[in-house]
């Protein structure tokens, strides 16, 4: 005669065996990830897009202020040539979770970073503040980040009045171009 509480006790055994082995290989799967961002990092191709609500700048600019199509993107250019200037450049994570970025304009940025348990999200601690950027895709050698959205109340026609909440979503691809940064 078989025994219905030895039965359950085995299938009960037999689940939490799967369930430890699950969240084991979870977890080195994303320590894995984390310690595949361990190095230095530059700019291989930078996405930006520009709208206000759903509507492309240029198309905003053109209907709403009357301004060319070609005034409307030399806009658009200014502002993504701010954004590139400030944001951009290479950034070195190291081993003992510290990163420093040096951007084009040559400011510097030192902090502490993590990877969510899911490896969607890195943060970047500085100076009191953090930055959750979303990884879009990530190899041993490529990343892809979509930076914090910036949102900014803009005066498009310099009558002093902010009109208009410009949003800036900006995607940028990174190349590992070493394996250094372990320590710093």
């Amino acid at each position: 005669m078989k025994n219905p509480f030895l039965n359950l006790l085995l299938i009960l055994v037999f689940g939490l065996s799967i369930a430890i082995g699950t969240s084991c290989m979870k977890i080195s799967e994303d320590v894995t990830a984390a310690n595949a961002l361990i190095g230095l990092w530059r700019p291989g191709g930078t996405s930006v897009e520009t709208k206000v609500g759903d509507v492309d700048i240029i198309e905003y600019l053109m209907t709403n202020f009357g301004y060319s199509e070609e005034e409307a993107k030399d806009i658009r250019d200014d502002i993504i040539a701010d954004v590139l200037g400030i944001n951009l450049g290479s950034i070195t994570f190291y081993g003992d979770k510290a990163y420093h970025e040096i951007r084009y304009d040559q400011s510097e940025e030192k902090g502490l970073w993590s990877v969510n348990v899911d490896g969607k999200i890195l943060t970047l601690y500085f100076e009191n503040e953090e930055d959750n950027l979303t990884i879009l895709e990530q190899t041993s050698s490529k990343l892809k980040l979509q930076l914090p959205t910036i949102y900014e109340d803009v005066d498009f026609d310099d009558d002093g009045v902010n009109e208009s909440t410009l949003e800036i979503i900006v995607v940028q691809n990174l190349s590992k171009t070493s394996k250094g940064g372990m320590g710093q």
